[in-house]
């Protein structure tokens, strides 16, 4: 029985593979699509993700015929995932998943989008991921899975209904992620936590972009009943402004609060919805004990070849106190810098990237409040106390790609009962030491990851591909050294944003 949830994600899987076209996530990988949109320059505000719809041109889905604006349409894709393995150094066995997928989509000229995604995954997971499954009781990037034996199964949803009223406005309510950043991690909000209900108000005009985004998450770190576990809002807006050809300067704001506090049942807060104001102000007008955050951003896009780009996010802190370097733990904020480069030589890109993140930042005195959703931060795999670096070098052609990935980080969790800013989802409110915090501090830990990738396209109007890859993972501090080798060999045309790279 434990494998028959296998052979049927299996049958679905290979007739998924034969039933349509797979539209792709336009991600921030360094593929031929974002070497096409660091081509188109900064008109698009490729920081904010996903695009809206109707802005994506067919050049960078290289002419995915469900992307030509006729008078209406509608659009069967298929997704197809079967990969298999094996965990060669760690604890040795079988790893492997399979996760057939089909999207649905349509619209009326350039007007009316609509699209809906459905993909049953069923896996077997390399041992850190297990861990990782089992001490936080969600699928990293999914949301709730059921352990079967040794295997898991979820359920990946995702839908949206767009309408572009007029070349300025556009409305959007939907499930999904969303992505705000140029690089491989962001700061603000990514790909890392599961999908989410949102609505969202687009404002483009002159040389400006200006979202408005709300967005349902739930809080289960006490109470893992996904029907039971607190709800909590998220208030967003984001501000991208080309100053001129090769200068992006971006800012942004979010608010969270929850539902339910110790006073009332707030619900959706009618002063948060009001498009056009500064959360901060609202909040100190209500007397509120809200979470908000603030972030800024720079792209400089140097040519068509190489972009430098920042992220400063400030989530409290007081100059006093960073002038004095009493590392006081209220002093919560990161920082992201970074560059990517194309065709250093014909089809050889190259991204580097540090990114540091204060410990406590992301958190508040109301754990239901941290910038968090599924037990996942909404940011960066890491959650908080932190410092990264990454390297992805990708080489290939629109036939084949030779893709590494590799990542460095230093980061401090909570030992036992001492609270050192390690852990999104605890309370700040009695933090070890008032001062003398330090970046990655408590139990410190190190992570090599690196993964080595070959794909092979075989049916492009599928964008099925053939992949085989090995992933070397070592994580270790005072308590426990962890190693993992994995090798896998599949077929892929799924592009869902999933972050297993921690």
């Amino acid at each position: 029985m434990k494998w028959a949830h296998f052979h049927i994600a299996l049958l679905f899987t290979l007739l998924a593979g034969f039933s349509g076209e797979a539209q792709i996530w336009v991600d921030s990988s360094l593929g031929d699509r974002e070497k096409a949109i660091q081509q188109m320059g900064d008109s698009m505000h490729a920081q904010l993700r996903p695009f809206q719809p109707g802005m994506v041109s067919g050049a960078i889905y290289n002419g995915d015929s469900s992307l030509n604006f006729k008078e209406s349409q509608l659009s069967i894709n298929a997704y197809t995932g079967l990969t298999a393995g094996y965990q060669v150094m760690g604890q040795d066995g079988f790893v492997g998943a399979a996760s057939p997928g089909i999207q649905l989509s349509t619209h009326i000229k350039d007007k009316l989008w609509a699209e809906a995604s459905y993909a049953y995954q069923y896996e077997r997971l390399p041992n850190y991921l297990t861990r990782y499954a089992d001490s936080l009781g969600v699928m990293p990037g999914v949301g709730y899975a059921v352990r079967d034996g040794a295997n898991y199964a979820s359920h990946y949803y995702t839908g949206k209904v767009a309408w572009n009223i007029d070349k300025v406005f556009s409305v959007e309510v939907g499930r999904d992620k969303h992505f705000w950043g140029d690089g491989y991690r962001t700061l603000i909000v990514s790909h890392n936590a599961a999908p989410y209900p949102y609505a969202k108000i687009n404002t483009q005009i002159w040389k400006v972009r200006y979202i408005n985004l709300w967005t349902q998450m739930r809080d289960i770190h006490l109470v893992r009943d996904p029907q039971k576990a607190p709800k909590k809002f998220v208030a967003m807006h984001g501000l991208s402004y080309n100053v001129t050809k090769w200068l992006n300067l971006s800012a942004y704001e979010m608010v969270i609060y929850q539902a339910v506090d110790t006073l009332n049942n707030r619900g959706i807060e009618i002063n948060y919805v009001n498009p056009i104001i500064f959360y901060r102000p609202v909040e100190f007008q209500q007397g509120s004990a809200d979470n908000v955050i603030l972030a800024f951003s720079m792209g400089i896009r140097a040519n068509k070849k190489l972009k430098f780009y920042g992220q400063l996010l400030l989530d409290e802190f007081l100059l006093g106190q960073i002038k004095a370097s009493t590392g006081w733990w209220g002093n919560k904020f990161g920082y992201q810098l970074g560059f990517k480069v194309f065709d250093m030589f014909k089809g050889f890109n190259l991204q580097s990237e540090f990114n540091a993140v204060r410990p406590f930042t992301y958190t508040h005195g109301s754990v239901t409040q941290a910038y968090g959703h599924l037990n996942q931060g909404v940011a960066h795999p890491l959650g908080t106390n932190f410092m990264e670096w990454v390297l992805n070098i990708h080489y290939g052609n629109k036939k084949w790609t030779l893709d590494n990935t590799f990542i460095w980080a230093n980061y401090g969790r909570d030992p036992d009962d001492r609270n050192m800013g390690g852990n999104i989802f605890r309370s700040y409110a009695s933090p070890f030491q008032d001062q003398g915090n330090t970046w990655a501090q408590g139990l410190k830990s190190a992570l090599v990851w690196n993964e080595l990738k070959f794909t092979y396209l075989i049916f492009e109007k599928l964008n099925l591909r053939a992949q085989a890859s090995f992933i070397y993972r070592n994580e270790s501090n005072q308590r426990a050294n962890y190693t993992d080798g994995i090798i896998q060999i599949g077929f892929v045309s799924n592009l869902m944003p999933v972050y297993r790279d921690f």
